[in-house]
């Protein structure tokens, strides 16, 4: 996977689109709980949500991968409405602070799957 500044339509030309970072309503989606699973290490539980009839986003669906000790998500898969794997993003579990009231990963990458770009963010 190569890193590169790219052009394209996501935020600041780069493959984190909006619905990667902004909040979403929770009630745009139906959620299912898997089974728990371990990313690089860490034990998580994962989520899968499936957005409902009606509702706009890029995403159909999407696979969350979420720590156990302060929910923040270390994976996520999404799939276009074509049911394509079309990204997934990683954050790194060492890169989790605290900002207030608030846990945050500072350190995330977003790997667009259809076109074999990656951006990387830091906080």
């Amino acid at each position: 996977m190569r890193h590169r500044f790219r052009g394209g339509s996501g935020v600041g030309g780069t493959d984190f689109s909006w619905d990667d970072i902004a909040f979403q309503n929770v009630e745009d989606a139906d959620y299912e709980r898997l089974p728990d699973e371990v990313v690089r290490g860490v034990p998580v539980y994962v989520v899968l949500a499936k957005l409902k009839p009606l509702k706009r986003s890029r995403y159909s669906k999407s696979m969350v991968y979420l720590e156990k000790d302060h929910y923040i998500s270390l994976r996520a898969r999404h799939w276009d409405h074509a049911r394509v794997e079309v990204k997934e993003l990683n954050s790194e579990y060492d890169s989790i602070k605290r900002f207030g009231d608030h846990w945050v990963a500072t350190r995330g990458v977003a790997q667009n799957l259809q076109e074999g770009t990656s951006s990387s963010m830091l906080i």
